[in-house]
């Protein structure tokens, strides 16, 4: 079942993908609204949305659909019904990038069956590069299998390049991310990246283009696509209490056990600190 999942998501990743990359190529008819502080949409994050979903109900008109735009709080409890799915979406992750020329971005859709998610694919349309995966059947970029290799025990984040992302649209969250940097420099990391598509982060670890990723901010339709991903290529998944409820405690860490390990003891370590002054 999983692998016809993964084909309509495909299906309806493509579909969206159209629209896309006319609307990055053709700009003359993009409008962008305002959201929020630093949050955007346009007419082209509205009009991918409405083509996948009319792929998926067009095969399963049953399903529940979470979608960034027409979404509200998603609690995977509520969505577990028997016999129908729960399709998580976001149609352009990465909307700042697209709306300014730069074309880091993608197309994320998950399904999940009883609250797990089976099924994932992120699909950047002007790269070309297609991620994928379905539970127990590995990940994979294009017709490429994903798999990342464990690191030394008690390597942590030591000559590693980890990627994040900031919560723009809540500065208050600042002070704990700004201080974390500095502490994992301190651990010997060599580099941070920040790109602007968490979906396309997490994809990214599964590739091994970099060694791990930490975010808080994030929503279930950025991450649940690219979560099953990574771990669908060995790397570990987790919120920054150690646990698995990423989707719904809107942060994330992500990589191999040892990066992972230490990223989430250097935010233990500052929470702690933070919380005493």
């Amino acid at each position: 079942m999983s692998k016809s999942l993964l084909a309509i998501a495909k299906k309806a990743a493509f579909a969206a993908a159209e629209i896309l990359r006319d609307g990055f190529y053709n700009r003359n008819n993009l409008v962008v609204e305002t959201k929020g502080v630093n949050d955007y949409v346009s007419n082209i994050d509205k009009a991918s949305e409405e083509a996948i979903i009319a792929v998926i109900k067009r095969a399963f008109p049953e399903d529940f659909i979470v979608a960034e735009e027409t979404a509200t709080a998603f609690t995977p409890k509520k969505y577990k019904v028997l016999g129908k799915h729960t399709w998580i979406i976001d149609p352009l992750d990465g909307t700042r990038n697209f709306i300014m020329g730069n074309p880091h971005f993608a197309v994320s859709i998950a399904v999940q069956e009883n609250g797990e998610t089976v099924a994932a694919v992120v699909f950047n349309p002007i790269s070309d590069e297609l991620f994928t995966a379905v539970k127990g059947g590995g990940s994979f970029l294009n017709d490429r299998r994903l798999r990342l290799e464990p690191d030394a025990k008690g390597s942590g984040v030591a000559g590693k390049v980890i990627t994040t992302g900031y919560a723009f649209k809540e500065p208050h969250r600042l002070t704990r991310q700004l201080a974390l940097l500095p502490a994992l420099f301190d651990l010997g990391m060599a580099d941070v990246r920040r790109l602007g598509s968490a979906a396309l982060d997490l994809c990214y670890v599964a590739a091994g283009r970099f060694d791990g990723y930490y975010e808080e901010g994030v929503k279930s339709w950025d991450i649940a696509a690219g979560d099953l991903i990574a771990r669908e290529a060995n790397a570990l998944v987790i919120d920054f209490q150690g646990g698995n409820r990423y989707l719904e405690s809107d942060e994330v860490i992500a990589g191999s056990l040892e990066v992972v390990k230490t990223i989430a003891k250097v935010i233990h370590n500052l929470n702690r600190h933070l919380e005493q002054e």
